[in-house]
């Protein structure tokens, strides 16, 4: 009597077909896991209006001395002791970026702000109302998104 069972080939096939299905749905979970970190950016990026219009009612502009919304190497002020909010804004948005900056560009009653997107892009914040992606970068020259 001969005993019957799965051959090597068919094992192996077997195998190779598991490891195809398995790479596929990995990047596919990698393409999720990427632009679940995009959303988790621009939410937090959002809450820098709040921020910003405090800090525009209480020193009638952004860079008021001691109360500064971007400090001076153009990145988020998170030594700003009135708004610890800013450091954890910029902290957040920097964990899910890839420790990438935040930039921040203010005169007087305008704002700007942005960070780099893990998929593309970046996505930026101004005073005039629009917080969106964009591939437009503000600068000190250009304080705005658009």
């Amino acid at each position: 009597m001969k005993l019957k069972g799965f051959t090597l080939i068919e094992l192996l096939v077997v195998i190779f077909i598991i490891g195809l299905l398995a790479s596929l749905s990995a990047g596919v979970a990698m393409n999720y896991r990427n632009r679940a970190k995009d959303g988790r950016i621009e939410a937090t990026l959002s809450q820098i209006r709040k921020e910003a219009a405090l800090i525009l009612t209480e020193s009638d502009g952004f860079n008021s001395t001691g109360n500064e919304l971007c400090d001076s190497v153009n990145t988020i002020n998170d030594g700003n002791l009135n708004h610890p909010d800013l450091k954890v804004i910029e902290d957040d948005v920097k964990k899910f970026n890839g420790s990438q900056n935040v930039d921040c560009y203010a005169s007087g009653d305008s704002f700007c702000v942005q960070s780099p997107l893990v998929t593309s892009g970046y996505y930026c914040v101004d005073s005039i109302g629009y917080a969106g992606k964009t591939a437009n970068v503000c600068t000190s020259v250009h304080i705005s998104c658009q």
